[in-house]
């Protein structure tokens, strides 16, 4: 019954009137909602128990300019404010939240069926029954102390970062300013750390409403700067769930604005990015990481890489490919067959497979190369190593023989401009229009598939031979590594 009156609500907007059953319904949706009372939940019939996202929608239905349910709606909050708190475990946390992320998205849906175009396919409130700016207003802050408190909740935090996101596209202006300040005061908190974490995740969700310059949240790019270097700290490598929230947050905030030095001071060096590349190669060179450092240290790689790969291979590739050459040279004929590995070795692998991602044509360079390492290494029986050969090999191939996107920028002007002609700061986070994006693509040439061709032929064929003529007499290392070797290829 409940999923009729909701269809009939969202359908036929304005055309009822709920006022004489709203103290009703909602009632029987606090009922739903079941929070403790004292040491006891409020009772509910099974048959009293409806969908969320049901009772949600058909709560914004029956929003109106003037209609007394945002009312019962606070009503509603006060109702479970004394029992809601993260520190309150139970099933009602659950729907609490849940409610939450429905009620708010349901919103969002209705704003947007609002101020669109008028579609004769599709039902749209009467004039006077639609929402105002001030319900708007008035509706988030209805709802943003309770989804702040949804943020601390470590249990169901993905959903309560849903409906923080979905206040935010409402009116970033009452809800940015607080999460920030709560963020600037929790990086240093010795007491409650967890409130860094928890408040960096629900940020990850809301950075294009930060870094975008709209008229009603103009100071939103304000925060840009300050926000990168508070959470810094957050790097932390005693805490790896703390380390990756910050790399998630500073991800998402780097897609969405365009690093271009903005200034016009000419006292800047010129030198600068030759200063970067000699501390990474000095970084990388004499290192050795273990398989689970190493993973974070390519991925840093990986961006400088795509970023400009002609140049990265230049400085890395060959003192990579000439490091392992010398450990090669200098260990005895038993690294192959040693099952503790070497790492030192075994680092070098796993940061020369991840050169191998870089763009084809910008790989042919170092074919030799490359085909030597191979011929060296790919017998080595130690796991980690050979994981890195087969992994090298396939992103290898990939390389030479896809078709993929080697530049998706969103933004369409000339960077390298005048600031008099575009300013990159103008367009963080805007939208773009689809037929305006100019993706450029990798398409391989006849060098890149010959290349790939002569790496198959060289390699492949050589394992399968070695399967067929001596299986019965490989060792069972000696066959996980053929045959890993095979299914990456």
């Amino acid at each position: 019954m409940i999923r009729s009156f909701c269809f009939v609500g969202w359908y036929n907007m304005g055309c009822i009137d709920w006022e004489p059953w709203l103290s009703r319904i909602f009632t029987r949706f606090l009922k739903i909602l079941s929070p403790p009372v004292g040491s006891r939940a409020i009772a509910t019939q099974k048959k009293d128990t409806y969908p969320i996202s049901t009772v949600a929608s058909l709560i914004v239905a029956m929003m109106s300019n003037g209609s007394s349910c945002l009312q019962y709606l606070r009503n509603l909050f006060t109702a479970i404010k004394s029992v809601y708190y993260p520190s309150n475990t139970g099933d009602f946390q659950h729907d609490i939240v849940q409610f939450l992320v429905e009620l708010t998205e349901s919103f969002i849906d209705r704003v947007h069926l609002e101020s669109k175009a008028d579609r004769i396919w599709q039902f749209k409130p009467l004039q006077s029954y639609r929402l105002t700016e001030q319900d708007i207003t008035d509706f988030v802050n209805c709802a943003k102390e309770y989804v702040f408190i949804s943020i601390f909740n470590k249990t169901y935090q993905e959903d309560a970062a849903k409906a923080f996101r979905h206040l935010t596209m409402l009116r970033p202006e009452l809800v940015v300013p607080a999460i920030v300040e709560q963020l600037f005061s929790s990086v240093n908190s010795i007491n409650e750390p967890h409130r860094f974490t928890s408040t960096l995740s629900c940020l990850t969700g809301i950075t294009r409403q930060i870094v975008q310059q709209t008229l009603n949240f103009p100071q939103g790019q304000t925060y840009v700067l300050p926000l990168l270097i508070s959470v810094l700290p957050g790097i932390d490598s005693n805490d790896f769930d703390k380390t990756s929230k910050t790399f998630q947050f500073l991800k998402a905030i780097l897609m969405l604005i365009t690093c271009v030095d903005c200034s016009s001071a000419i006292n800047i060096p010129n030198d600068l990015t030759e200063v970067v590349q000699e501390k990474i190669i000095n970084f990388l060179d004499p290192s050795s990481f273990t398989p689970r450092v190493s993973k974070l240290l390519t991925d840093l790689v990986q961006t400088i890489l795509e970023a400009n790969p002609i140049e990265t291979l230049k400085y890395i590739m060959s003192q990579t490919c000439e490091r392992i050459e010398k450990i090669r040279h200098d260990s005895e004929a038993t690294i192959l067959t040693d099952h503790k590995g070497d790492m030192e070795l075994t680092w070098c692998l796993i940061l020369f497979s991840k050169l191998l991602q870089a763009r084809g044509d910008t790989l042919l360079v170092y074919k030799s190369m490359t085909l030597s390492v191979f011929h060296r290494c790919i017998h080595i029986i130690h796991k980690k190593s050979y994981e890195a050969i087969a992994n090298a090999a396939k992103n290898l191939l990939k390389s030479l023989s896809y078709v993929y996107p080697i530049d998706y920028r969103l933004t369409v002007e000339n960077i390298d401009g005048p600031f008099s002609d575009f300013l990159p700061i103008r367009v963080w986070g805007q939208h773009v229009e689809f037929d305006k994006l100019q993706p450029q693509f990798h398409m391989p040439s006849a060098e890149e598939v010959d290349f790939a061709c002569e790496f198959v032929e060289t390699f492949i064929y050589q394992e399968l031979t070695l399967l067929n003529d001596k299986s019965s007499g490989m060792s069972n290392d000696e066959r996980l590594r053929s045959l890993t070797l095979i299914q990456f290829i």
